[in-house]
């Protein structure tokens, strides 16, 4: 099962506060027998981080960093880990694909990210006696891409961090059928969006300052298959996914076979918070593993460490494997590829022109890294885009290829399978707009819709279940057909709300 990793920790390097808006810093670390050769000792730094005790720790022992300059990027071109100068000679160069991009991302806190630190590691050679609870995300010798933002003291200005390695870029590169460099740099793309969406005083997202842990479970790390404990960090996982696969366009393929899967694809480990809430974790489902939380593994082997720390020994562990109709449907977009096929999905049917949903999108995404956690739902986001295509419509009232407004609403509700009474649909819409919302009115989409809504689900169901109502198991599914009959029904002119 493929994991990413993600943590929230805060260091300072040895170099001076930058205030310049969106300035990217670049830091490469090495080992320190080359590092020192290459630039002199007295050049280098060693990070560490002072414990609860007053205790100095390496972070990386045996590793040095330098910020990367013009003065010192020969010397760097002659010792740096090919993806990782691959990376660098992306992020110097203004018109790379790369950073095109990023200049996008960096857009989304409307500059109150005002530094960008980028950590690229050498870690060819592995890293032992690394800190396990320092800056960077470790697992098996390897750096994983994780990424975090923090507020500077007494000011409104943020600094974002991402963490990479050689290794884990690796991986990407040589993803058969992956994009190559490509998928490298789209990981890239989502660390970065991740420093864009900005804490606010109750932490990471609405459980406060665990909302990590307690959002991925009980597990370290997480799986992309996993069912979280909320919409809103899987939401933010998403988007960030999504603007990769927008960079590197052959990870759709990887998410239209997870979406038309019909067999068991959600995950759900028995630490984790839907643990709690017998409609879910008493829904139909297979066992993957059961028995000793010491010995948690998946069938294929591969182990799961747990991350409680106070486990008694004969301590037992379940993970379960659900499919998609028997998650209940408000609980389908816990999961982060599910809120990712939202926005790929959005992308690809809401607008005659791709290039003009993407837009919606990044305004989208502008209102979202406000640092209130409240407004980082999928359903909230729906009200936005809905606002928005009835602004366009306004604004091009002889354009014939217009999609409706109800269109984001309905692709939320066929993405949880139509699995929501009518009641509950309207209050997630209502408490994602105006009421709670107050930037984002009620967009005249949410009450048409719900008069067409029992036409649009017998319209499309028979996509994805086999029938008119979303509920016959163990029929092919098809979301993109689905989703191209539903967009074609909300092209009549009939159904375009201005």
């Amino acid at each position: 099962m493929t994991r990413r990793f993600l943590a929230l920790m805060s260091f300072a390097l040895l170099v001076p506060t930058i205030a310049s808006a969106q300035n990217i810093r670049v830091f490469y670390f090495a080992p320190t027998a080359t590092m020192n050769t290459t630039f002199g000792a007295a050049n280098t730094n060693g990070l560490t981080r002072t414990d609860s005790n007053g205790n100095v720790i390496p972070t990386l022992p045996g590793y040095r960093y330098i910020m990367l300059t013009a003065a010192n990027r020969t010397k760097f071109n002659g010792i740096a880990a090919p993806n990782m100068k691959a990376t660098y000679d992306s992020l110097m160069n203004a018109n790379s694909r790369l950073r095109r991009k990023l200049n996008q991302v960096l857009s989304f806190s409307g500059n109150k990210v005002r530094t960008l630190e980028m950590m690229l590691v050498d870690d060819r050679t592995g890293l032992p006696g690394a800190d396990p609870n320092g800056i960077f995300c470790l697992d098996s010798g390897i750096i994983w891409p994780c990424a975090d933002n923090w507020q500077d003291d007494h000011s409104i200005w943020y600094t974002g961090r991402v963490r990479v390695g050689e290794q884990s870029a690796l991986i990407d590169v040589n993803t058969p059928s992956g994009g190559g460099f490509s998928r490298f740099e789209a990981t890239l793309i989502h660390e970065v969006s991740h420093t864009q969406f900005l804490s606010d005083t109750s932490g990471v997202n609405k459980w406060g300052k665990h909302g990590i842990d307690i959002s991925y479970g009980g597990d370290q790390g997480h799986w992309f298959e996993e069912l979280q404990a909320d919409e809103q960090q899987a939401m933010d996982e998403g988007l960030a996914s999504f603007w990769g696969l927008a960079h590197n366009p052959p990870m759709a393929t990887e998410l239209s076979d997870f979406l038309n899967k019909k067999d068991s694809k959600f995950l759900l480990g028995s630490h984790s918070f839907l643990t709690g809430i017998p409609e879910m974790w008493n829904s139909p489902h297979a066992v993957e593993y059961s028995g000793l939380a010491s010995g948690a593994q998946f069938q294929n082997g591969n182990p799961i460490t747990l991350t409680s720390p106070n486990l008694q020994p004969g301590s037992g562990y379940e993970l379960r494997t659900y499919k998609w109709l028997n998650v209940p449907g408000q609980f389908v977009l816990y999961n982060e590829m599910m809120s990712e096929s939202y926005f790929y999905l959005y992308h690809r049917y809401a607008y005659a022109n791709q290039d003009t949903a993407y837009a919606k999108l990044i305004r989208a995404a502008r209102v979202l890294s406000t640092p209130n956690q409240r407004l980082r739902y999928p359903a909230h986001v729906a009200n936005i885009l809905a606002n928005s295509m009835e602004a366009y419509a306004r604004a091009h009232p002889a354009d014939t290829s217009l999609v409706s407004s109800m269109f984001p609403l309905a692709l939320y509700d066929l993405l949880g399978h139509f699995g929501r009474t009518d009641d509950d649909l309207k209050r997630e819409f209502t408490i994602n707009s105006a009421t709670y919302t107050p930037m984002t009115p009620v967009p005249t989409a949410q009450a048409e819709y719900y008069k067409r809504r029992a036409a649009v689900k017998a319209l499309v169901c028979p996509y994805v279940s086999g029938n008119g109502n979303c509920r016959e198991q163990g029929a092919n599914i098809d979301i993109q057909g689905a989703v191209l009959a539903m967009r074609n029904y909300f092209h009549d002119p009939a159904t375009i709300l201005r």
